[in-house]
């Protein structure tokens, strides 16, 4: 999936017209996230961005989570066993709307909101050794939607920092083996924040 994501990124950047290659922003981030259904937790990921002169401008969006659900494994709290993994990954495509205060070249501040639409995987499996109890993997449509301010440095280098809610609509069907039915519940629809910052680099 992500070698699919950066085949889309590359197919995008050889048909975008020669004016606007200028404005591409690739930014590696990192950061948190917490609310809704999700543990508070490390999340990282990376996005690139297209943005006029104006205030219009589109984006892919990556990003994974490793342990984002709080299971509740309320049986084994006595013995402190912690018997699940989860993790989720989404590549979203957004529309962003934001005002360059200072010019698009150069230095420059430019506060912005962002949403859109796109995938998502939620995984939640055991994490005991060879016994394999169960897994569910599940594939949804994610909306998300956000604001935060980005800033260029230089001509070619600056920082972004936002803040995004992210929903996936997953379908509620068979909880494997009948186990925990409470702890199944963050593999329905699912909600969460997310924060990140990260350096960007505009080309």
């Amino acid at each position: 999936m992500v070698k699919r994501a950066v085949i889309v990124a590359a197919l995008a950047l050889a048909f975008a017209p020669a004016t606007a290659r200028a404005d591409w922003l690739f930014t590696p981030n990192i950061g948190a996230t917490f609310g809704g259904d999700a543990e508070t937790g490390i999340t990282y990921g990376a996005s690139i961005a297209w943005m006029g002169d104006g205030i219009f401008g589109v984006e892919g969006d990556f990003a994974f989570t490793p342990d984002i659900f709080d299971v509740d494994d309320t049986a084994f709290d006595f013995f402190d066993f912690d018997l699940t993994d989860s993790r989720t990954t989404s590549i979203m495509g957004n529309l962003i709307v934001g005002i360059p205060i200072g010019g698009t070249s150069g230095a420059g501040v430019r506060p912005y909101v962002v949403g859109g639409l796109g995938w998502m995987n939620f995984n939640l499996q055991d994490n005991i050794n060879d016994l394999d109890l169960f897994e569910d993997n599940k594939n949804s449509l994610a909306v998300d939607a956000g604001a935060g301010v980005a800033g260029l440095i230089t001509s070619t280098v600056g920082i972004r920092g936002d803040i995004r809610w992210y929903r996936g609509f997953v379908d509620d069907d068979v909880i494997p083996l009948g186990l925990a039915p409470d702890a199944f519940d963050a593999l329905r629809n699912v909600d969460f924040w997310r924060a990140t910052g990260g350096v960007t680099f505009h080309f």
